[in-house]
C-alpha cells in the first residue's frame, strides 16, 4: 500500500472548481508515512476518503495542518 493520499483521489477533488483544483495541483497529498502502524495508516486513510465524500476540497486542505501537528 501506498504510503500518499493524493487529493484527486477523493470525492471532494472532482467536484471542486477547477480554480481551486489548479490552485492545490494534482501532486498534493497526505503522508501516511508518518503514522506509526499500518493499521493506522489504514484506518486514516479510510477516513479521509470518507470525509472526502462529506466535506469540501478547500476543508480538506486545511485539515492537513491539523494532521501535521498531531503526528
Amino acid at each position: 500500500m501506498e504510503d500518499r493520499l493524493y487529493y484527486r483521489e477523493l470525492e471532494c477533488y472532482k467536484n471542486a472548481p477547477q480554480d481551486l483544483r489548479r490552485v492545490i495541483g494534482k501532486n498534493d497529498y497526505y503522508d501516511l508515512s508518518v503514522l506509526p502502524s499500518a493499521a493506522m495508516k489504514d484506518e486514516f486513510r479510510k477516513f479521509i476518503r470518507q470525509k472526502g465524500r462529506q466535506v469540501s476540497l478547500k476543508t480538506v486542505q486545511h485539515d492537513k495542518t491539523y494532521f501535521k501537528q498531531f503526528c
